[in-house]
């Protein structure tokens, strides 16, 4: 697999739609579908269907995750999520529930069982629910600003509140973008992304909320090889027919999520999406038989075919349990 790793950093803070019905919470991180369906609006802009099959067949990202300098956050693996504290720990179990994100180090040394969670762990180096391995810092803050919409017919006001995330200097959200050996795949990817940077990601786009600025981590070596038959899900995964056959539900650990919402492609505007379920990021999946998950772009809209959903699998194997 080749690799690279963008970094984004967003100078007038974000806000991003968090599954509720309103807006007073906002994901603090983007996940694949999203990243991937605002980069192929600015690939379609850019270089119309021909970019934007480009992405379809051949592009593989992760989800955007916080970054605090040189220090990457990765989700919680959740074969990891209930470790056995020993007795008198409750404040530390209390605070590892929290915890949605492992520094890299910590990762790799999770993945590799070389990590004993339930007696290295300390909640003084737990940030914004990062898990740092040391010196935890504050990688954002959360804003609620209240505002007033106002009825059209009868004047009548309501208010509301709408919540923001502002990094602190230095951070963001990073993603894993898997381009082969294809230039031309990432001369498309890094012209939709600077596009994308311009236009904003999120709400309130057009006041400066969820635009960023990008550099790719030239440093960035990916992670060691691991030997197992379990995947550990980098991205929203929607796995293709006969991957969910081989799937071993008992020996897995995973979460779903239904995805929805919107439609803001051309054509298809003020129209709803058909739902879909995925696997969530930090799912751990293992299969019978199987090289590696790829999972599948869906179609969403019946009467727009074009209108997708990204599906496909950002994977690491790790070793069997």
């Amino acid at each position: 697999m080749s690799i690279q790793l963008y970094k984004l950093s967003f100078p007038s803070g974000m806000h991003l739609d968090a599954g509720s019905y309103g807006y007073e919470t906002s994901e603090v991180m983007i996940h694949s579908d999203t990243l991937f369906s605002a980069l192929c609006c600015c690939a379609n802009l850019l270089g119309g269907d021909a970019w934007v099959n480009k992405l379809l067949s051949d592009l593989v990202i992760s989800s955007a995750f916080p970054y605090a300098g040189e220090r990457l956050f990765f989700p919680k693996p959740l074969h990891l999520a209930q470790p056995a504290f020993s007795a008198g720990k409750y404040s530390e179990q209390k605070a590892y529930r929290k915890v949605r994100f492992f520094e890299k180090s910590l990762l790799e040394a999770a993945l590799q069982e070389k990590l004993d969670i339930a007696s290295s762990f300390d909640g003084d180096h737990v940030k914004n629910g990062c898990w740092f391995s040391q010196d935890a810092e504050e990688i954002y803050k959360t804003i609620e600003h209240p505002r007033v919409v106002i009825d059209r017919i009868t004047n009548q006001t309501t208010i509301f509140h709408f919540q923001e995330v502002h990094f602190a200097s230095g951070c963001g959200l990073f993603f894993i973008a898997d381009c082969g050996a294809d230039t031309q795949l990432e001369t498309i990817l890094n012209a939709s992304l600077g596009l994308l940077g311009d236009e904003g990601i999120g709400s309130d786009g057009t006041v400066g909320k969820g635009l960023f600025d990008f550099t790719i981590d030239k440093s960035f070596k990916g992670f060691p090889a691991f030997s197992g038959n379990r995947y550990y899900l980098l991205s929203l995964y929607h796995p293709t027919a006969d991957e969910v056959a081989l799937i071993l539900p008992a020996n897995s650990n995973y979460d779903i999520i239904t995805r929805r919402g919107w439609s803001s492609a051309w054509g298809g505007m003020d129209l709803r999406r058909q739902s879909l379920r995925m696997f969530v990021e930090g799912s751990v999946v293992e299969y019978s038989a199987l090289t590696s998950p790829t999972g599948d772009n869906i179609a969403i809209m019946p009467d727009l075919p074009h209108v997708m959903r990204y599906g496909k699998a950002l994977t690491l194997k790790i070793n069997p349990s």
